[in-house]
């Protein structure tokens, strides 16, 4: 095998679809949809056949996409559904997979109709939490997240079982979860420990990215879905990575920089356009389907239209998923390339349905002079402390740029000042800050400030960015005076 080409196609594909990705935030759509788009067009093109590398790249990409999307706010979710959530979890799948699969069913038969069916009335968590919070329904959702990890993983299981067709592979998947339920924070406390009796740079994140890989292999090996125990992995790695968030930070950055996006490509550039247009037209509709039953669904269970009508949008783990099947040969090539176009598709739609129009007619927060001044938790005290020479405060955020918190030169006073380095900012800064989305008119910073439990400083947000700046008094004062 020649090297030099394959190094060549992997810097290609990775500027490309950054490049893509940045175009398509732009226009404030999911992030995915760039290097997925890169990848569909790629298949079109004589390249397809030069990405020899694809393969290994595609299995190990979807195996730390799927850690990460599992070790996220899937897994919170998961540890607070009660016996109800539970309940309301099963019937949101059923509402949905019963009546696609009957369909789909005798389309496709049995087994792809089942296999179909749940990955279009599975829900995608992360998803469904990004949409509701960037478009400031989150507030209003209430269980919507606990009940949609529970449909999720009701998903993953049918998905996992219809892949494998191994009765004990599925024994082995719900063992799993039960394992995670009762022994997962006391396994990890464990690894916690462990941790402290090393001194090797960066020993915990290298454990993280050689487990991931060891369990891709280990699954696919032993006649598993390594898309499937990958999530479960992220699951079980959540509350440890929670309280090292500098642990997550770091492999987020290798999972969003470099494997993500070649699992999307991957999955992109493995779609034929000769596509039987039969069965994409029905999949398209089974899609559409699905989101009529979920807002059924959601309104037997008290939800708004549009809370229910989010837990219809895909683009999660159900690529991953559908993905890892058609590479076992499960999904035949044009019913692969068929779901990818309909995943495709209906993100494309509740993006624009759910990504929010800025109003007009007022001045708006993005418009005022913003100071950006933040750091996130793993950092040491002595970089806030620059920062802080010329500011009031100074916006902490987490590893998705979201602000939790802030600083201020009262807080590190706590702190011996020959030991800023050796300190770092999760063990002092202050929890809640307010957050002003970009789009806002200017008289809401004046409101915030003038109540009276509100910091020194206001944290703006801008979809899908996250952190964009901050705002202190003073421009409110100067407002004030401008008004």
């Amino acid at each position: 095998m020649d090297i030099a080409p394959m190094i060549a196609e992997v810097g290609l594909t990775l500027f490309l679809a950054k490049l893509a990705e940045e175009l398509v935030l732009r226009f404030g759509l999911p992030g995915l949809l760039g290097p997925l788009t890169v990848g569909i067009l790629l298949s079109e093109t004589p390249l397809r056949a030069e990405y020899s590398f694809s393969p290994f790249l595609f299995l190990v990409g979807i195996s730390f996409t799927a850690f990460l999307l599992g070790s996220g706010e899937l897994a919170f979710q998961l540890m607070e559904a009660g016996r109800r959530a539970f309940l309301k979890g099963i019937f949101l799948f059923l509402i949905s997979f019963i009546p696609i699969a009957s369909v789909l069913c005798l389309v496709l038969g049995w087994r792809l109709g089942l296999l179909l069916a749940a990955a279009i009335a599975m829900t995608s968590t992360p998803r469904i939490y990004g949409m509701l919070s960037h478009s400031g329904l989150l507030h209003q959702a209430q269980d919507v997240l606990v009940v949609s990890s529970v449909t999720e993983l009701a998903g993953l299981i049918v998905i996992q079982y219809l892949t494998t067709m191994n009765f004990m592979s599925l024994i082995t998947i719900l063992l799993i979860i039960i394992f995670f339920i009762k022994l997962g924070k006391r396994m990890f406390r464990k690894i916690m420990q462990i941790e402290e009796d090393y001194s090797a740079k960066e020993l915990p994140l290298s454990m993280l990215i050689a487990i991931t890989i060891s369990v891709s292999y280990l699954s696919e090996l032993l006649g598993f879905n390594n898309a499937v125990m990958s999530l479960l992995l992220g699951v079980l790695a959540a509350e440890y990575l929670a309280e090292r968030p500098w642990i997550k930070k770091r492999y987020a950055i290798i999972t969003h920089s470099f494997f993500e996006p070649l699992f999307f490509v991957g999955a992109g550039i493995n779609v034929n356009f000769n596509v039987n247009s039969h069965i994409l037209a029905i999949i398209i509709a089974m899609n559409l389907f699905n989101a009529l039953l979920k807002v059924i669904g959601g309104k037997v269970l008290g939800w708004s239209f549009d809370i229910s009508l989010a837990t219809a949008v895909k683009g999660g783990i159900d690529s991953a998923l559908l993905a890892s099947a058609w590479r076992r040969g499960v999904l035949p090539q044009d019913v692969f390339s068929a779901a990818i176009l309909g995943i495709t598709l209906n993100t494309f739609i509740f993006a624009f349905k759910y990504r929010g129009k800025p109003k007009r007619g007022y001045i708006r927060v993005c418009e005022l002079p913003l100071d950006r001044a933040a750091v996130d938790p793993s950092e040491p005290l002595s970089t806030a402390y620059e920062m802080l020479k010329t500011r009031q405060a100074v916006v902490v955020v987490d590893v998705d740029n979201w602000p939790i918190g802030y600083l201020t030169a009262a807080d590190l006073l706590k702190v011996p000042f020959d030991e800023l380095d050796k300190w770092r900012v999760i063990e002092v800064y202050r929890e809640g800050v307010p957050v002003l989305h970009c789009t806002e008119p200017v008289n809401r910073v004046i409101t915030l400030f003038e109540e009276e439990e509100v910091g020194p400083v206001i944290a703006v947000v801008k979809e899908p960015i996250g952190y964009v700046g901050s705002l202190y008094p003073t421009q409110a004062l100067k407002l004030v005076e401008k008004m």
